[in-house]
């Protein structure tokens, strides 16, 4: 029994020094993660995993240490708290009193969803303004037939429809290597106020994750690619906020950003502006992907890439994500008010 017994001792040691590293690795992994985001392609990679890949090594774990040692079951237990609350992104506020006039925007990206979903929802919040990206004029035609609303406009993917007058369009001067519109304007008279409203869909780094499959991460050619890539994105981002920030009217800024909530690019523009949904949001944020088409497919959502964000001038008083749907992009409602309706 001895040489049992002594063999069971050893297992135990060596087994929680493996749950030890893994939580350990997980907690640094995190703050790695959130700290660097997408300025390494690693990195990048790992904020757009889903939570299953960080948890699969709890679940091997578990059932060894059920059997030899059940405080490491609490260890695992943290870890998977810590990739739970990393991921969830959930909104606890109240919704803010208006103290005077108040509207509401719905932003969607519209590639590969159930339009007439996206219609009940407009009408079910009564919105004023619906912002669309990678769209097209005949949805934008169906919606606007639909809800009613008066006046719409477009610049290439990115169209509006609202109940205010639209008093200019143009797109962004922010330029882009792979000749893409990254964001767009639109000046709206919100009776009787001048409100800015940018329209924004950053670059995806779809593409470059797919370069990384297989024996394609083992090569320097293919992770040369995917850090050039990864620059022209963080510039995109930079220079897109810096021309924000040189809007001195009120100003809504909604779209697909493709960048976790947890990441840099984010915090690019988070640190100029209000993130509705982190100031006055209530439930589950996150907005993709709704439907994937992958093997995660069954497990929804797990990252929020759908932003509003409200601008100096800009009162944000509440923010949720479409609670459900068959789309690829949940989209996102705020309400707010204008400074200068008090």
């Amino acid at each position: 029994m001895k040489p049992v017994a002594a063999w069971r001792r050893r297992a135990r040691s060596w087994f929680a020094v493996l749950v030890v590293g893994y939580a350990l690795a997980v907690a640094l992994g995190l703050v790695v993660t959130a700290w660097v985001g997408e300025r390494h392609w690693a990195t990048g990679l790992m904020l757009f995993a889903p939570p299953l890949l960080w948890l699969a090594p709890a679940a091997v774990l578990a059932v060894p240490a059920l059997f030899l040692s059940r405080r490491l079951v609490l260890v695992l237990g943290a870890a998977a708290a810590m990739v739970a609350y990393y991921f969830a992104d959930m909104g606890w506020s109240s919704p803010n009193v208006a103290r005077g006039r108040s509207y509401t925007v719905v932003s969607n990206n519209t590639g590969d969803r159930d339009l007439d979903r996206l219609i009940a929802l407009v009408k079910e919040v009564r919105a004023d303004i619906v912002l669309l990206q990678d769209s097209t004029r005949t949805e934008a035609r169906k919606l606007q037939r639909e809800v009613g609303m008066a006046h719409v406009s477009w610049i290439g993917e990115f169209l509006i429809i609202t109940r205010f007058p639209v008093l200019k369009a143009r797109k962004s001067d922010v330029p882009s290597d792979t000749q893409v519109t990254p964001a767009a304007w639109f000046e709206l008279d919100c009776d009787g106020h001048t409100l800015a409203v940018c329209s924004v869909h950053l670059p995806t780094p779809r593409h470059e994750f797919l370069r990384l499959r297989g024996k394609g991460i083992l090569s320097s050619e293919a992770r040369q690619s995917v850090a050039e890539a990864v620059k022209h994105r963080l510039r995109v981002a930079r220079e897109l906020a810096d021309e924000i920030a040189a809007e001195k009217r009120p100003v809504i800024v909604a779209g697909d950003f493709n960048a976790p909530a947890q990441g840099h690019v984010r915090r690019i523009f988070s640190e100029r502006l209000s993130d509705c949904f982190a100031a006055a949001g209530s439930g589950n944020g996150l907005t993709f992907p709704g439907r994937s088409n992958t093997p995660f497919d069954w497990s929804g959502r797990w990252l929020r890439i759908d932003y509003v964000f409200a601008g100096p001038g800009v009162r944000p008083l509440a923010a949720r994500a479409e609670p459900h749907g068959r789309a690829q992009h949940m989209a996102v409602v705020a309400r707010f008010e204008l400074s200068s309706s008090k």
